[in-house]
């Protein structure tokens, strides 16, 4: 892994340890708040660190002087590499730095709870702060950065920047069905299936269907169709739980958590009743009953495509080399469904 690549890693993980903080910081309760000060302050000292590590003039140093360094020590190492490259006299808010570190300490070394306003009340300017950091010493956007830039293959990597202008466009539920589609087109194509009906059991209902139709010559007008019928569709849950496990399998050995692989799928099965390529161009169709994703469905399942291209890439190179993503933008044939925004 280059020095850029590992930067570009870190800085990823940093900004999805502060969003992730930002999510539980949202509930009411004594574990909430402790986890959420936790990866707060977790997000700073990462972001401080990197600072020293990638500061122009840094000059070699061991372990035991990395682990023995308090918090005064890091904030002025970080601040000199800082000014060095910005040529800025300091970072912003130290203020509210040190304010979460006083939040941070007994919460960790005692399960202290802290008082979750005042944690929501220093959240802005610790994102302040990081901002700073991310445009100023990296020249990159705090809240735009995502991995899409390190993607190696073109057609895949122009695919998800299409798809991060419709997350800003008036119509972003767009996004969240293109990810969809591509999600699939990935895990068909690791499997060495190829793009056809997929839907999150496609490929086992296409079987359930072919083994039907060679029993019985195809469904007729005889009286057992209705039998048949019956017997498929009391398969489909079986059928949709076997998929999933499949996928989460895959996904799993490629360093993506289960729980993430679930809740994009829920969100999924929610919002889109299938999902099929033909001729590369995806058909969908709305659940009757969804209101539309929501803006946290919506910037989830684009983090968790981009996450999911970014290690296939590395675990399958020659399939993902091959991948053509699905024409764009994804059709519905009836426009923007009744009741999405």
């Amino acid at each position: 892994m280059t020095k850029s690549e590992s930067t570009a890693r870190q800085l990823l993980l940093i900004r999805e340890f502060f969003h992730d903080a930002e999510r539980i910081a949202r509930q009411e309760t004594d574990y909430a708040a402790v986890r959420c000060v936790l990866l707060f302050d977790l997000s700073l000292e990462l972001t401080l660190n990197a600072l020293v590590l990638d500061a122009p003039s840094r000059a070699p140093e061991d372990d035991r002087s990395r682990k023995g360094r308090n918090f005064d020590q890091l904030w002025q190492l970080a601040t000199t590499s800082f000014k060095e490259k910005t040529g800025e006299r300091r970072l912003p808010n130290r203020d509210a730095a040190e304010a979460l570190r006083e939040l941070r300490n007994p919460a960790q070394h005692n399960g202290t709870v802290p008082h979750i306003g005042e944690v929501r009340r220093l959240t802005p300017r610790i994102q302040e702060l990081l901002e700073a950091i991310f445009s100023k010493f990296y020249g990159t956007s705090f809240e735009r950065f995502s991995l899409v830039g390190l993607l190696r293959h073109e057609p895949t990597r122009r695919f998800m920047h299409e798809v991060h202008e419709l997350r800003q466009s008036a119509q972003p539920w767009a996004a969240f069905v293109a990810c969809c589609g591509l999600y699939d087109l990935v895990i068909l194509t690791i499997r060495g299936t190829g793009p056809r009906r997929s839907g999150r059991a496609g490929e086992v209902r296409q079987r359930v269907n072919e083994a039907l139709h060679s029993h019985t010559g195809g469904l007729t007008s005889r009286p057992d169709d209705l039998v048949l019928k019956v017997i498929k569709e009391a398969l489909e849950p079986l059928i949709d739980e076997t998929d999933g496990l499949r996928n989460e399998v895959i996904t799993s050995d490629l360093g993506i958590r289960v729980a993430d692989t679930r809740r994009f799928a829920s969100a999924r099965d929610a919002h889109i009743k299938f999902l099929w390529s033909l001729d590369g161009r995806w058909q969908w169709s709305p659940q009757v009953r969804s209101a539309g994703p929501s803006r946290d469905d919506i910037d989830f399942a684009y983090d968790h495509v981009t996450r999911l291209l970014y290690f296939a890439e590395d675990a399958f190179p020659a399939q993902m080399s091959a991948l053509s993503p699905p024409r764009f933008p994804p059709s519905n044939e009836g426009g923007t469904p009744a009741g999405w925004a």
